[in-house]
């Protein structure tokens, strides 16, 4: 007897980024290579941003 067994997962994340200083410390450069950070582990680990 084979049993078939699937099972799905939605997991979400809030990234939280709390500073010290009332300054601007994300930069649009900063906020560009971040961006670029999350898309790429998101499609190491087949994440959807959607």
């Amino acid at each position: 007897m084979t049993r078939l067994t699937i099972q799905y997962y939605k997991l979400t994340y809030h990234l939280v980024l709390v500073v010290k200083y009332r300054r601007k410390v994300i930069t649009e450069p900063i906020f560009e290579s971040l961006i670029n950070i999350f898309n790429r582990v998101g499609s190491n680990y087949r994440i959807n941003g959607g």
